[in-house]
This record gives C-alpha cells, structure tokens and sequence, in this order.
C-alpha cells in the first residue's frame, strides 16, 4: 500500500472528518492530514493531495488501540488487503505489501472509539459476502439435524435412555 496522488475528496456520505490525522503504513508515519470516513469508503488526505483510500470489503479487522507500550497516542488499527500489491516495478512500489497494518492517530482531543464508532456503522453498510456462505456447509446441515430430533448420538452411534430413572438422589 503506498499514497497515492490520484485521490478525490470524497463529496457525499460523508459521517466523520477529522483534520490533523497522522497515519501510519506498517509502522511507517506517513505524515498528518484529513481523515475522511465516508458510507462507502476511508480517505486520508495530506496536505500534498496525496493520500489514500480503502474499501470496507478491504478491511480485514479494525480496532481501537490504546495501548501506550505498543503505540505512543491513540489510534485506529487495521489490517488491510492490498488487492493490487505486486503489480507494477518493484523499484517504484517501497511502499509495497500484500497485506498491510494501518494506523489513523486523530489529534489527541479526539476519542478513538467514537472515530471507530463511525468507521464500525458504516462498515455495516458492506456485509462481506462470504457471510452468506456461512451456514451452507455440510456441517452446519448435521448440526441442525441434532437440533431438530433432540436426540444427540454418542461416538458409536448407538445411544442409550433411561438407565438412571432409578437413580435415588439423597
């Protein structure tokens, strides 16, 4: 992942702008600028024009942060799915990897967990489509059959009722 000098400022669906954001590439600062978290996607501009974006199905994890032994402020970490790493002159891409942690540090009077509030409702808006898949599996059919007959079979198959209704409980 590296900045890119093409990004539009998004113009609509715009929930959260946050100036005075550093962000960071796999540790790296890549300096201070305008956080934008729009329905469809994050934008991080710097001063330069240059920034980035990313896609909520890009967005493997994000979380809050506020562990001051692992990072020095505040932020929003991410894992994110580089769908066009490798592409292109290895020269030209030091910025290159396959998938890459992001950091967004708002100013320090910002609360990150209101910016992942935000970033949390409209990744909403893009349920990941492998979750339709989720329940489909044969596995998940043998579940419901035990559910279904109330019956849940030992390890041999054969299974056995009755045999404490004797029992007397003192």
């Amino acid at each position: 992942m590296k900045l890119s000098s093409d990004i539009q400022r998004p113009e609509t669906g715009i929930r959260l702008t946050e100036d005075d954001t550093r962000v960071y590439i796999n540790n790296e600062s890549k300096g201070t600028g305008t956080l934008l978290v729009t329905e469809n996607v994050i934008v991080w501009i710097n001063g330069e024009g240059q920034g980035l974006s990313l896609n909520y199905p890009d967005i493997s994890l994000f979380a809050v942060c506020t562990d001051r032994e692992k990072y020095a402020e505040d932020c929003i970490f991410m894992l994110v799915k580089d769908e066009d790493a490798g592409e292109g002159d290895s020269d030209e891409d030091e910025d290159f990897c396959d998938e890459c942690e992001i950091r967004f540090a708002p100013p320090g009077g910002t609360d990150v967990k209101d910016v992942f509030n935000v970033i949390q409702d409209c990744n909403k808006l893009h349920p990941n489509t492998n979750d339709d898949m989720v329940g489909d599996s044969e596995e998940d059919d043998d579940e419901d059959d035990f559910e279904d007959s109330g019956v849940v079979p030992n390890g041999n198959g054969h299974y056995a009722t009755g045999q404490f209704d004797d029992a007397e409980m003192n």
